[in-house]
């Protein structure tokens, strides 16, 4: 660690690079990749939005040629743990319909199983459904969420928009 600056192990593009710098063995560089992707992983990320968080991204980045396979597989499960585990924090946490719908947008990381985004989706479609329509609304509630109009409904999906209403109008 000592050949590098502190920028090397934050930097996302010279850790995530295909070639290896000049003065490091190949074996050497995967043990340099694997620690600096790890760190990079389990640091505290300020940025508010999922979709740019270093986890996200790495699940939807190509292996490095020089990475071991079963050292890339084991930084993808722990970039999807903590992809779940955030994502899971924040659908219970947020009030704010308009972070909800905000949700409905990313996409399926490519290295995420379809199981784990299946289990995301299923829970942001249940807490969606209780914010918007909770157990005790009230008569213009329900007006409100029958209006074709409604701007908030018009940020989420049809198909959850569509089974919002028909459970209003029960």
């Amino acid at each position: 660690r000592e050949r590098f600056g502190d920028s090397f192990w934050t930097n996302e593009k010279d850790i995530l690079r295909n070639d290896k710098p000049w003065y490091a063995s190949s074996s050497e560089w995967s043990d340099m990749q694997f620690q600096a992707i790890n760190k990079l992983l389990n640091r505290y990320d300020l940025s508010s939005n999922i979709g740019e968080k270093f986890y996200y991204r790495l699940l939807n980045s190509q292996k490095p040629t020089l990475l071991s396979d079963e050292k890339w597989i084991a930084l993808q499960k722990e970039a999807s743990k903590l992809f779940m585990a955030e994502i899971s924090k924040e659908i219970t946490r947020y009030i704010e319909l308009g972070k909800l719908a905000d949700f409905f947008k990313l996409g399926k990381p490519k290295a995420l199983s379809v199981k784990s985004w299946s289990d995301f989706e299923e829970s942001l479609v249940e807490v969606s459904i209780e914010k918007l329509l909770p157990k005790h609304i009230q008569e213009e509630g329900i007006v409100r969420i029958l209006d074709p109009n409604n701007t908030i409904l018009k940020s989420f999906p049809t198909e959850i928009v569509d089974k919002i209403r028909e459970l209003a109008r029960k």
